[in-house]
């Protein structure tokens, strides 16, 4: 617990906590998401993780996650401009490396 936390603030890295509108806002993403076929019904939390990457404004999420790798760009690009929401880059931290620092 407080090795993590202390790790993580060495990294700069910053926990943050959604404020109560904007967790229904995460689950709003994750449930027109889900509804749009874009996820399968069952991953709750991988919609509600891009909710909040959304609302974050993060122009990417790095994950290994087979679902939210699926996802066409083009589509989650429309569901989350219905909410006024920019869609994240997904892509692998394999994906990036490869990249930005090619061999």
């Amino acid at each position: 617990g407080r090795r993590a936390f202390r790790e993580a603030r060495q990294r700069d890295i910053r926990p943050v906590d959604l404020i109560a509108v904007r967790h229904g806002i995460a689950e709003e993403v994750g449930r027109r998401v889900r509804q749009g076929g874009l996820l399968p019904e069952e991953e709750i939390n991988d919609g509600l993780l891009l909710g909040e990457t959304a609302l974050l404004r993060c122009a990417i999420l790095l994950t290994t996650d087979s679902h939210l790798r699926g996802i066409p760009h083009e589509a989650l690009t429309l569901e989350l401009q219905a909410l006024d929401l920019t869609a994240p880059v997904i892509a692998t931290p394999r994906e990036l490396v490869r990249k930005f620092l090619p061999r």
